[in-house]
């Protein structure tokens, strides 16, 4: 998700099926000492204070996180998803082309994904997810697409 400057429609960036879990948060991009990009860290949609992403415990629902980024929408730079329990993500670095097209390298790997979810990463570089959030049972055969 790249810094937003107008105000997104966050209902219609993500899939219902991924609005329906409370594994939402807030992210913020914040400069970190010896390093040359900016790191996204998660934060708690309800105390709007660093958390672990992966203590759902921390998270929120959909609403409340993009209630929360509507509070403060200059300190945050948009909603984001924890990815725990079943729920996986294919993260392709410098997938994309100048225009935002897939590589060729990109191609084998997103013909064996089934269509679904994808966004592209914060640098505009990278397809963050690679065409793919599966939710998956436990023997990891796919149950819901997103």
């Amino acid at each position: 998700m790249a810094m937003l400057t107008n105000t997104p429609n966050f209902e219609t960036l993500f899939p219902t099926e991924m609005q329906h879990l409370n594994h939402w948060l807030l992210w913020r991009l914040v400069a970190k000492e010896g390093q040359a990009k900016p790191s996204k860290v998660p934060y708690n949609p309800h105390t709007l204070a660093p958390c672990n992403p992966t203590e759902l415990a921390q998270c929120g629902t959909f609403t409340e996180a993009v209630f929360s980024w509507h509070k403060m929408p200059q300190y945050f730079a948009g909603v984001g998803f924890s990815l725990q329990n079943t729920l996986v993500c294919v993260d392709l670095d410098n997938s994309l082309d100048a225009v935002g097209n897939p590589l060729p390298w990109v191609e084998p790997i997103l013909a064996m994904l089934p269509p679904s979810f994808t966004e592209v990463s914060q640098s505009g570089k990278g397809s963050l997810t690679g065409g793919c959030w599966v939710k998956f049972s436990i023997d990891l055969t796919p149950l819901n697409l997103y």
